[in-house]
């Protein structure tokens, strides 16, 4: 899926300025590389949850998804400035929602 093309539900449209507004959420492992999502949750607890924030990855915070190994796992990521590689398994744990192409 291209940056800024989501396939989503649309909760709201106002046909007069052909706006509309989706709730399309998805975990950041499905986040297409070279687009940038916006953090919605954490699916984790405890440490594992500071430790996500500890790197940045905190709800509203802006991440973009920057390239994959050649055995897909894992991924680089950036945010803030900082880049940082997750595993698929911890990248499932958080929830965004796609910004549009940067």
């Amino acid at each position: 899926m291209p940056c800024g093309y989501v396939f989503c539900p649309v909760i709201y449209i106002n046909e007069k300025e052909k706006d509309f507004m989706c709730l399309e959420t998805f975990d950041l492992s499905h986040l297409p590389i070279g687009c940038r999502g916006t953090i919605v949750a954490i699916n984790a607890s405890g440490m594992e949850k500071n430790r996500f924030i500890d790197l940045g990855l905190a709800p509203s915070q802006s991440i973009k998804s920057l390239f994959r190994s050649p055995a897909k796992n894992p991924t680089a990521y950036e945010v803030m400035g900082a880049v940082f590689a997750l595993r698929s398994e911890d990248a499932e744990k958080i929830i965004v929602r796609s910004e549009s192409q940067s």
